[in-house]
């Protein structure tokens, strides 16, 4: 472990006003020979000091400042990142870049538009691959890239196409607008069959309407019958839905899975919904699985279920 790496817990105590008397000598002693240590936390202390009374910049100004942020970072090692319990350590081009944000929320109180600063963003991916200099550099960048596609070459240019990433890591209420707009996308886009699993298991505590369409909407369109069995069962908690019952009644008639429908036509009848409705959605179902559904649907008008369901 590097002094640098010894020290850190003393810097955290200090910007959080908890440093003892005795290690001040020693953060003091290390400070005056270290710069990039120096530097990290009179960074920390000037973002201490922005505020709503300070003067925000411009966006061209503030563009010029993460420009040089981000550009004195080039030419500086980057080490491999790492966490301890408790504790953090961050590399140059990692706190260049929570500067950006930090600077960019105050920013973004009076003179920053809602719409994403493409402008801003490109220069982000434009100076780490700068910065880059291995192959090894991609799995440790702050940014990460994913769908690229690529158009024609001519004259020594290339088209690309591609989403930016960033890494986030939070904790959140499950109810909350962040948590409902990240298991939507989960739930939806997820390549492991098992991401979306998980995903709709914590989805099915929720009810953001968001949460119920993207339920809905890999009920009747998720290739794995797993997922979607998970989707359907979800949707049933939200039963006083208008959308649910559509939905269901879409996958009575159109799922290629018998064990779906027959399912899909259990919540139908546990919300009553009228026998010649059901019956009207299974003949235009699967020849072949027709027989199976609608003997059950029978079953359940001749008094399987309680003689109210309809």
């Amino acid at each position: 472990m590097s002094e640098c790496d010894r020290i850190q817990p003393l810097i955290e105590d200090l910007l959080a006003d908890q440093l003892a008397a005795a290690d001040r000598v020693r953060l003091d002693q290390h400070l005056a020979a270290c710069s990039e240590c120096r530097a990290l936390v009179e960074l920390h202390q000037q973002l201490d000091q922005l505020g709503d009374p300070a003067a925000l910049p411009s966006q061209a100004a503030f563009r010029r400042m993460r420009s040089s942020v981000l550009a004195m970072t080039v030419a500086q090692p980057r080490p491999q990142p790492a966490r301890a319990a408790g504790r953090w350590s961050v590399s140059a081009v990692a706190l260049a870049t929570a500067a950006t944000l930090m600077i960019g929320i105050f920013v973004g109180r009076s003179t920053v538009s809602p719409a994403l600063d493409e402008e801003l963003l490109l220069d982000s991916v434009m100076q780490q691959a700068s910065a880059s200099r291995e192959l090894g550099d991609l799995w440790s960048q702050p940014l990460s890239y994913a769908n690229v596609s690529t158009g024609v070459v001519r004259n020594g240019r290339i088209h690309l196409d591609f989403d930016v990433c960033s890494r986030v890591d939070v904790t959140t209420p499950l109810n909350s607008p962040l948590a409902s707009e990240l298991l939507s996308q989960a739930v939806l886009e997820s390549a492991s069959v098992g991401e979306r699993l998980r995903a709709i298991e914590l989805a099915a505590a929720g009810n953001d309407p968001r949460l119920i369409e993207a339920l809905a909407i890999t009920l009747e369109h998720d290739p794995d019958v797993a997922v979607r069995i998970e989707a359907l069962n979800a949707l049933s908690k939200q039963s006083g839905q208008p959308q649910v019952q559509r939905t269901l009644l879409n996958v009575l008639r159109d799922d290629r899975s018998v064990q779906i429908r027959l399912m899909a036509l259990d919540q139908l009848a546990a919300q009553k919904v009228a026998f010649d409705q059901l019956q009207q959605m299974i003949v235009q179902g699967d020849q072949e699985s027709n027989p199976a559904v609608l003997q059950r649907a029978l079953q359940l008008d001749n008094g399987e279920k309680p003689a109210d369901w309809l």
